[in-house]
């Protein structure tokens, strides 16, 4: 299984375009999604589920989504949350990508810890030149002014 987690943040438009730049120049399709998020915000959570959804039937998958709320500015227990929920789907054989697109820093620091110490596989970044764009739709921004990353691949090839 392939698995997902990302986190909310102050866009509703980067935790789907993030996504959708998974699946559409990664090919990468999540069976199963977590999304982390603070209390204050729980509806975006629940609106990216929504979203995800409504995404991911267009490639004919119906993920397992999950919402985990963690507390705000708590790198640290996030990145504990983290590291057992790649370490639990990595002993189910499961391929595990983090997504740190759409987080405030204090989710992505707890993010990149169990990410770049090599338990998961894929630690994906979605990369605006220009954040004049960053309020529209993945297909709306050209694809010269947004670029995928994979950390983990490009360690490997450093």
């Amino acid at each position: 299984m392939k698995i997902y987690i990302t986190m909310t943040g102050p866009s509703d438009w980067a935790i789907l375009n993030s996504l959708w730049a998974v699946v559409r120049l990664r090919n990468y399709i999540p069976d199963r999604i977590y999304i982390l998020t603070i209390k204050k915000r729980r509806a975006q959570a629940e609106l990216a589920k929504k979203r995800f959804t409504a995404l991911l039937r267009e490639f004919d998958s119906k993920p397992q989504i999950r919402i985990i709320q963690v507390r705000e500015a708590d790198f640290v227990g996030t990145g504990r949350h983290i590291n057992s929920v790649v370490c639990e789907e990595k002993s189910q054989g499961n391929t595990v990508a983090i997504e740190v697109t759409p987080g405030r820093k204090a989710l992505v620091a707890g993010a990149l810890v169990p990410g770049i110490q090599g338990n998961a596989d894929h630690v994906f970044y979605l990369y605006l030149e220009d954040f004049e764009y960053a309020n529209n739709l993945f297909l709306r921004i050209p694809l010269t002014k947004q670029h995928s990353h994979d950390f983990m691949e490009e360690i490997k090839d450093a």
